[in-house]
This record gives structure tokens, sequence and C-alpha cells, in this order.
């Protein structure tokens, strides 16, 4: 009789080179073209060109102070009083911007000393709410100010100060606004980035844009005859749709379940059913026995003494 060497061999993937660019939507922005008419101030005070207004003042282009050129745009109480005036930029009717699109503020700012003027900021309004405004107390110099903002149903930006007497005033120049870009990000899909306000950077968020398709598609360079792994991580919010990953036309759909589904024992015939499309057949036998082995057993015992395998 012969005598040999068994060798057992065991499976293991190898991962190659990530597909999909920017999975964690950590992407680069890029600005727009401006979109301010005479920001600068120069020609004429700086406009959004479809309507622009101040409250409980006035604003005039002015040659007092200057942060490039030689005139600014002065903003000055006219109310008696103490409290709030702004400039206010005004496109709800998004003839100049758009909805549901992010956009870089800029402006610089100069504050007289010696008034009750104790900050001036900027903010953006989306259609339903102000953004918190990011703002200066310098005084007697100019001090740049950037935020960004995200539009929805409409569109509106201030500069504006919350407490100044009646015929104090502040001055603001080379105002911005620019449209914000991201690239790899594919726009027209349904959903909007979420953006931090601050830096302008992507959070790792979509917000699905209300009356829109669903769907959060990426094309990737798949080569026909491989096997791929996806992975994708899903945050489930209310209102939100359920997360889905599939390959083209659908097909290998698979359907985010709870965390505590994937967990649960009940979860188990689902796992080997994925198995079995993978032709991964030997496992699949040996929890067909398994099975079969535990129905068994709680058939015999009428529900006492449970094996594992049987507890739901």
């Amino acid at each position: 009789m012969s005598t040999g060497t068994r060798t057992s061999h065991s499976l293991s993937e190898e991962l190659g080179s990530e597909l999909v660019t920017d999975g964690g939507f950590a992407a680069t922005n890029v600005t727009g073209s401006e979109l301010v008419t005479n920001g600068d101030n120069e020609v004429a005070k700086a406009s959004l060109t479809v309507s622009d207004r101040v409250v409980n003042g006035t604003f005039v282009q002015d040659a007092g102070q200057a942060h490039g050129g030689t005139n600014s745009t002065k903003v000055t109480r006219n109310v008696a009083g103490t409290g709030s005036v702004y400039c206010e930029y005004i496109d709800d009717t998004f003839t100049v911007i758009s909805a549901n699109t992010t956009y870089k503020i800029n402006v610089w700012v100069y504050i007289p000393s010696g008034g009750t003027i104790a900050t001036v900021g900027i903010r953006g309004y989306d259609g339903s709410a102000w953004y918190t405004a990011v703002e200066t107390s310098v005084t007697d110099t100019w001090t740049e100010l950037s935020c960004y903002f995200t539009t929805l149903t409409g569109g509106r930006i201030q500069v504006i100060t919350l407490s100044a007497a009646n015929t104090e005033f502040f001055y603001h120049d080379d105002l911005s606004i620019k449209k914000l870009t991201f690239l790899n990000w594919t726009e027209g899909t349904g959903w909007i980035p979420e953006v931090n306000l601050l830096s302008g950077t992507l959070t790792g968020k979509a917000n699905k844009i209300a009356g829109t398709a669903s769907n959060l598609e990426q094309d990737v360079s798949a080569v026909a005859g491989n096997v791929y792994r996806v992975v994708h991580t899903a945050t489930r919010t209310a209102g939100s749709e359920t997360p889905k990953v599939a390959g083209q036309a659908g097909r290998h759909a698979h359907q985010q379940p709870p965390l505590q589904t994937i967990l649960g024992r009940q979860q188990l015939p689902e796992i080997f059913n994925f198995l079995e499309m993978l032709h991964l057949q030997e496992p699949l036998t040996q929890y067909r026995a398994k099975r079969l082995s535990a129905e068994e057993h709680q058939t015999k015992t009428k529900g006492a003494n449970k094996c594992q395998l049987c507890t739901e």
C-alpha cells in the first residue's frame, strides 16, 4: 500500500487597487466665475444685479475708505435709536445663483473705532433659514471674512451689524460670490454634497433633494470576467431612502438591512445564500447539515433546551 502526503488548500482574497474615486466624498473644491457685479466698488457700488437693498440705513459708493482701488460701499444707519443695519443681496428667483448649490462668500469689512458698532459679519440664507454669521470686531483696519452657504428654495447674502447708533457707519469692499464645485462629484443625481460651511470641505455625507430621484451613482472602470468586492457604509436617518448597492442594470442588488439583523442568527440563511451565489458549495453543504441536525433536535425536544443554532 502506498502512502503519501495530504495537502490542504485554503482560499484567501487579495484586494487590488481602489476603483471608486473619493468614495468618502473627500473631494477638492474649486470656485467658479464671479457673480457679483462691481464687487470692487470702482465703477459703482457692489451689486448682485437682481435685487439689492439696505435695511435701516443707506449704502453708497464712497471714497472715504477702500481695501483695493479708491472706493468701497459705505453702509450708514439712518434710523433713530440703535439696532441692526445691513446690506442684503437677493436672488430668490435664481436668476444669477442656482438652487441646491453651494457658494463661497468673501468680503473685506472696515469698522471705524469710537462708535457702538461691536461687530460686522456676513451670512447666507438658503430660502428657509440664515446660516450663522462669520464676523469681526477689529476696528480701523480691513478684515477679510469668508464662509459658505447652500441654497435650497432661495438665496440671499447679508453684510450686517447687529448694533449701530443712528448715523454710525461701516464699509465693505471686494465682495465676492462664487459657485463651489467639487471634483469627481456628478451633479444632477438628486443629491447635494454636505459642506462644512466654514472650511468649504465635504463632510462625507450627501443630502437628498426633495422631489428628485433617489439614486446616488458612480461609474467605475470594472473589467469583464473579474470578481469585485463592493463595500459601502450607510447611515439611515428619518425620511431617507434605504441604502442599496448594485451592479449595472441593478443586477445582484443588495439592500442594506439594519445592523442588528446582520448580526442576528436569523440572518444566517441569507448569508449562506450569498455564499451559494459565489459558488462556495462546501461551506453551504456544511451549514445545511448543521441546520438539519438543529431542526431535528428542535422537533425532538419540542422547543425545550434548544441548541444555540436553533435559538432565535
